[in-house]
């Protein structure tokens, strides 16, 4: 015989492997009377036209929010019991239950003597993580090679390149011209003449149609040059797409770009005392940036074999939901079938991502705790600004605490896996010697 305040379980369902049902039920004279205290308070508390504030008849309080109380009352006693339930079975819920109610009527007019609900949802998927420690990861090497430096320092030579002005030679590539005279270009079908004064290019760069930058190589100083093309139909700029154009123009300026020579005056020129320390502050720059994606790559690639090695599947709903926040992500771009597909990929693999690695947290009892959450905060935003105690308070109290503390714990079990991890240095590829 059932208590008035017993939560009983009548069955426990599992249609898929990840799936479960519950069959509760709950004595139902508790919950009748508590919808008749609700009823009650109600009649004490609203205000009607017509009625004093206290008086207002319970039969009416039933005919405009009998439904409503009876509903926020049965939603309580389900909640409290199927959390009682989840405790009893120790089941761990995946994704939000799906609640189907019996009819539930008046106990003293129907002789219903309880209320029967079944809970759907899905559990996490029971598996066991095995050889998680000592996982070989292979990876580049972070210190730079003499290519890289060397690219580095003719990027610099580029951003302090100068121009000088050209008198005898023909333009070439990669010439900067400073041109004046008219620009004819059509316009919802009608030609229009645009004066042009000082309109500058670089002969061979990107941004300029090679219509326009080929038919200037060769021409001199104060040369005179008409050239007319159209745009091609997918030009970057929508507004010149398959647009006639007419240039009729004046060699103003033919300028050559200077580079820098790489020595000690090129290092001091950009605030370095010696040319060998710039070629050091660059080597560190670029170490601690391969150190970073060093990091990353290394924490992919150990939960990627982890998945790898130990297959599962996911519990459907789940699997949606994450595959949903993927698409979610990109819903401004246009995407292909197979951009799809990757999208889907992406979202399966950060659903067992979260699964593994909780799973491996409760093997080696990680977590975060609040001086630790605290600790992670104070580097943001957020908390520079207002402070690392306001901003605690602030997801408390919004009720977003938890999801940090478990997206911060999940960082912490990566780092304990990278950490305990073997790293392979791939080899360096060799540059072939010529001579």
């Amino acid at each position: 015989m059932m208590s008035e305040t017993e939560m009983h379980i009548e069955n426990i369902e599992k249609p898929k492997e990840c799936e479960r049902i519950i069959e509760i039920t709950l004595p139902a004279r508790p919950i009748k009377e508590e919808i008749e205290r609700q009823e009650s308070k109600y009649s004490q508390s609203v205000h009607l036209k017509g009625f004093r504030k206290g008086k207002v008849p319970i039969s009416l309080i039933k005919a405009r929010y009998g439904d409503a109380i009876k509903e926020e009352v049965l939603n309580k006693a389900i909640n409290k019991a199927y959390i009682e339930a989840l405790k009893e079975t120790k089941l761990q819920p995946a994704t939000k239950a799906e609640i189907n109610i019996r009819d539930f009527d008046d106990p003293d007019k129907s002789g219903q003597t309880e209320l029967r609900f079944k809970a759907s949802f899905e559990i996490m998927p029971e598996i066991e993580i095995e050889n998680y420690k000592g996982i070989n990861l292979e990876l580049p090497p972070v210190t730079p090679s003499e290519q890289e430096i060397e690219t580095e320092l003719n990027n610099l030579r580029e951003q302090t390149a100068f121009y000088e002005p050209v008198v005898m030679r023909p333009a070439q590539m990669g010439d900067y011209l400073i041109l004046n005279g008219e620009l004819l270009q059509e316009e919802k079908g009608i030609m229009r003449t645009e004066r042009i004064d000082n309109y500058t290019i670089i002969l061979g760069a990107k941004e300029y149609p090679p219509e326009l930058t080929n038919n200037l190589i060769g021409i001199r100083l104060n040369d005179r040059k008409k050239i007319s093309f159209r745009y091609p139909i997918d030009w970057e700029d929508e507004k010149l797409r398959g647009k006639y154009v007419e240039y009729n123009v004046l060699v103003k300026e033919i300028k050559e770009k200077r580079l820098l020579p790489l020595d000690n005056e090129f290092a001091k020129n950009i605030g370095f005392q010696t040319f060998d320390e710039l070629k050091d502050d660059i080597k560190s720059r670029i170490e601690t940036h391969k150190q970073g994606q060093r990091k990353e790559a290394s924490r992919v690639n150990v939960i990627t074999k982890l998945i790898n090695e130990n297959p599962f599947e996911l519990p459907e709903r789940l699997k949606k939901a994450y595959i949903a926040d993927v698409f979610e992500e990109f819903k401004d771009q246009e995407l292909k079938d197979e951009d799809k597909k990757s999208l889907e990929d992406i979202g399966v693999w950060r659903a067992k991502r979260g699964i593994i690695l909780d799973k491996i947290a409760s093997y080696e009892d990680i977590e975060v705790s609040d001086k630790d959450l605290k600790e992670e905060l104070k580097n943001t935003k957020e908390a520079k600004k207002n402070g690392v105690e306001r901003v605690f308070a602030d997801f408390k109290k919004n009720k977003v605490l938890e999801n940090i503390r478990e997206m911060y714990k999940r960082e912490k079990v990566l780092d304990f896996l990278v950490e305990n991890s073997i790293i392979i240095e791939k080899p360096k590829v060799q540059s072939p010697n010529i001579k």
